[in-house]
């Protein structure tokens, strides 16, 4: 019989902080001055994307920022146990997008961590979901 489904092996994979709003139209005119900013607080910041209505940069290989016309997020890709940088370099990118596109009313705001467990083969993998008995598994093929 398989390991019981045990949520304390899953590691944290990725924290996102998610913020919508109305279509913020300033984004075309301070799009440069958000990432000029933005590459003052975070280092070896490159841009993935930049196109009208969307810019997307990262950072040390760890963090992904983009702005959209009605969306922002930040990502921390490799975040650690305690959150501290994650709510440190997402707080400041959250307050400079508002501040700077002058949003003051938001349709959304989203805070998600990714956690994830390593199993040597789908076959393990599928019989610890199953273990935890919340889903039913039809019989036959």
């Amino acid at each position: 019989m398989p390991d019981k489904l045990d949520l304390s092996h899953f590691k944290i994979r990725q924290a996102i902080l998610e913020f919508r709003y109305s279509t913020a139209y300033l984004l075309w005119d301070r799009a440069g001055l958000i990432w000029n900013k933005i590459s003052s607080e975070l280092h070896n910041l490159k841009m993935i994307k930049a196109e009208p209505a969307t810019t997307t940069f990262i950072s040390d290989n760890r963090y992904e920022l983009s702005v959209k016309l009605d969306k922002s997020h930040f990502t921390d890709m490799k975040p650690c146990s305690g959150l501290k940088d994650f709510f440190k370099y997402s707080e400041s990118f959250f307050s400079l997008v508002t501040n700077t596109l002058g949003i003051s009313e938001f349709t959304r705001l989203g805070f998600r961590l990714v956690y994830v467990k390593n199993f040597p083969d789908k076959v393990s993998a599928a019989k610890s979901v199953l273990s935890t008995n919340k889903l039913q598994v039809p019989g036959g093929k």
